[in-house]
């Protein structure tokens, strides 16, 4: 698990610097309010792994995607639906994380929190949404590793 800060727009050929084996694209949304807190997503019980443990709300970058931002803007609407308005600022870098023998290479985006309710589209796959200090997120057994090296690395590159 490993956080690589890069300060532009994430592009094809900073995603084609990775070679895993059975490697797949996705981004990630690190979600801030206005107090620094973290929201972060209880993984639901048909998850694909980590069930109960909290993480960003993350998701797969698909064909039809027609940029990285979109896929990100499908992905909070599928998981948060619109009830709620966030405001996606710039990436933040790539972070590479390896679970269950898939070699995950997210794109990170920092978006800000601004108002509304986070609702529970995918019932089966998230159990509710809570705001952490850094420090809790960091003290939480109920958060997973992988979120805890990505939020380390996001805080020391700002």
């Amino acid at each position: 698990m490993k956080f690589f800060s890069i300060s532009h727009t994430i592009t094809e050929k900073d995603i084609n610097q990775f070679h895993y084996p059975n490697q797949r694209l996705a981004v990630i949304a690190h979600i801030e309010n206005e107090k620094g807190e973290i929201l972060l997503q209880q993984r639901g019980p048909s998850s694909r792994d980590e069930n109960g443990l909290y993480e960003d709300i993350a998701g797969g970058v698909e064909e039809y995607d027609s940029s990285y931002k979109d896929a990100l803007k499908r992905e909070l609407k599928e998981e948060v639906g619109d009830k709620v308005k966030l405001d996606i600022k710039n990436t933040l870098g790539l972070y590479h994380s390896c679970k269950g023998g898939i070699n995950w290479i997210f794109i990170v985006y920092f978006v800000k929190y601004k108002e509304g309710e986070f609702e529970i589209i995918e019932k089966d796959k998230c159990q509710g949404y809570r705001f952490f200090s850094y420090e809790e997120l960091l003290s939480s057994p109920y958060v997973t590793d992988s979120c805890k090296v990505l939020t380390k690395g996001i805080k020391e590159q700002s």
